[in-house]
C-alpha cells in the first residue's frame, strides 16, 4: 500500500495575516495535480497579562484547533494584545508560553474561533508537596498538569522523586492539577485528580495494566524505528516496537485507549481497553 498523508500549507497575506490553511485529507503517495486552496480564516485575540493584570509583552501564544491540532503561535505585542489567525473555525485550545516558548505559562483557555477579548492570565507560583509510597521508587517521575488538559498536552512541571519517595513541584496557584507518577521499565503508576495548588499530597502507587500486539507494514516488514503510543484524556504512553514487530505499553490505569503509530495514517487508529492482547496493527494493502 502506498503511503497515505495529510496535506497542509499556509502563507501571509499583504496585510501580513495568516491566511487559513488549506488541507485536504487521505492523499495517497503518487497521486499528482493535488489542488490545495487557500481561504482567510478565522481569528482569535486578546491580551496576555501576569497575575496583577499588567500586560505581558513578547509571549508566544499557542492555538490549537480541535480538528486538525495544528498549532498556530502569535507573539504580543507591548500592550499584551495578540492576533492568531488562519484557524479553522470552530472550537480552538489557547495558551500563552514561557518566555523561551518552550512550555505552557497559563493555563488553557478553550473558546471559539472566531473570537475576541480573550485573556490569558500569568499565575502566580505555588508548591505542591508529596510523598510517593512504594518500594524502589527511586527513579520515578512525578507530574502535574492542568486537571482539565488532555495528557498528551505539555507537562506544568516535572520532577524526579527522592529516595524516600519525597518530591515538591512548582505549580500554578489557584488552578487545579492531576499528578501522575511512572516509571521507566516499570509496570507501577500513580494518579490522582483534582490536587489543589498548595496541598500536601501521597501518592500509592499500584500495578498498572498492559497492551501489547504486533505492527506490520504493508509488505509484511517490521518498519525500522517504528513507534506505538496508547492515549486517553487522563494517560498517555508509548513503546518502541521491537525487531520482531512485536510491542508492549505498561503501568496504565484502566480505561479504553487510543492506539496510534509513527507510521501515521498507512495503519488506521484503534481503540482498547488496558489490558488488552494480542493487539493486530496492520497496514492495509
Amino acid at each position: 500500500m502506498d503511503a497515505v498523508v495529510d496535506l497542509e500549507t499556509n502563507m501571509w497575506d499583504p496585510a501580513g495575516q495568516m491566511l487559513r490553511p488549506a488541507r485536504m485529507e487521505d492523499v495517497r503517495a503518487g497521486t499528482e495535480d493535488v489542488v490545495l486552496r487557500l481561504e482567510a480564516g478565522a481569528s482569535v485575540s486578546g491580551v496576555v497579562v501576569d497575575a496583577e493584570g499588567r500586560a505581558v509583552a513578547g509571549r508566544h501564544v499557542m492555538a490549537v484547533g480541535s480538528r486538525s491540532r495544528q498549532a498556530y503561535s502569535q507573539q504580543t505585542d507591548s500592550q499584551g494584545r495578540f492576533t492568531v489567525g488562519g484557524l479553522e473555525p470552530g472550537p480552538v485550545t489557547l495558551t500563552a508560553m514561557d518566555a523561551n516558548a518552550s512550555s505552557p505559562a497559563s493555563p488553557p483557555v478553550k473558546t471559539d474561533a472566531p473570537s475576541t477579548g480573550i485573556r490569558l492570565v500569568l499565575p502566580r507560583k505555588a508548591t505542591i508537596r508529596g510523598r510517593l509510597v512504594g518500594e524502589n521508587v527511586a527513579k520515578f517521575v512525578v507530574s502535574a498538569q492542568p486537571a482539565e488538559a488532555d495528557a498528551s498536552a505539555a507537562r506544568n512541571a516535572s520532577v524526579e522523586v527522592a529516595a524516600d519517595g519525597r518530591f515538591s513541584l512548582e505549580v500554578w496557584e489557584g488552578v487545579p492539577f492531576t499528578l501522575t507518577a511512572r516509571g521507566r521499565d516499570d509496570d507501577r503508576y500513580a494518579l490522582k485528580t483534582p490536587v489543589a495548588a498548595g496541598a500536601d499530597v501521597t501518592l500509592e502507587l499500584t500495578t498498572g495494566l498492559s497492551i501489547d500486539g504486533t505492527l506490520r507494514a504493508a509488505d509484511g516488514k517490521t518498519p525500522a524505528q517504528a513507534w506505538v503510543w496508547a492515549k486517553n484524556p487522563a494517560w498517555n504512553a508509548m513503546a518502541q516496537v521491537g525487531a520482531d514487530g512485536t510491542w508492549r505499553l505498561r503501568g496504565l490505569p484502566p480505561g479504553s485507549y487510543r492506539i496510534e503509530t509513527s507510521l501515521g495514517k498507512s495503519i488506521p487508529e484503534t481503540t482498547v481497553e488496558a489490558g488488552a492482547t494480542g493487539v493486530r496493527l496492520d497496514a492495509a494493502r
